[in-house]
């Protein structure tokens, strides 16, 4: 018997979407997709299921990470970034204000002078000066020019 339904549109009230992290649910260790889990998603996806990414990673960091796998959808930094793999394009950005920023960040350096911050926009992902030292002054090899932008 045959089927009319299309993989894109499964009938009402079945499973059309798989939603996962990645560290500690899909990567096994470190960056690492069992080929087991890889072939699982490929299996979700050809059957017509939606699968989406849902990380606390930046989309920066996610995307090559997941350049194998039929992924289209990532649910990027905790939330505040909806990421078209297809596109190439951020679809959705909730930001913290400028002003709250630079006033959190203001008392926090203030209170903490040796503090380093990141953050991430939609032109990459910046570091303060102090980050950088920071990094150095705990990870033999790293090099400030590593970091993005300052």
């Amino acid at each position: 018997m045959t089927s009319d339904r299309s993989p894109e549109r499964p009938p009402a009230g079945a499973l059309r979407l798989v939603a996962s992290d990645l560290d500690g649910t899909l990567f096994s260790s470190g960056t690492t997709i069992s080929d087991r889990t890889a072939a699982a998603i490929g299996s979700a996806a050809a059957a017509g299921l939606e699968v989406v990414i849902a990380t606390g990673r930046s989309h920066w960091n996610a995307v090559p990470l997941l350049a194998h796998l039929p992924v289209r959808w990532l649910i990027c930094s905790n939330g505040a970034t909806v990421y078209d793999v297809e596109a190439g394009a951020i679809v959705l950005r909730r930001e913290l204000g400028d002003d709250l920023v630079h006033d959190v960040v203001t008392r926090l350096t203030t209170a903490f002078p040796t503090l380093g911050v990141a953050w991430e926009d939609g032109l990459g992902i910046g570091y303060s000066a102090q980050f950088h030292r920071n990094r150095e002054a705990t990870n033999p090899g790293y090099s400030a020019s590593q970091g993005r932008r300052a």
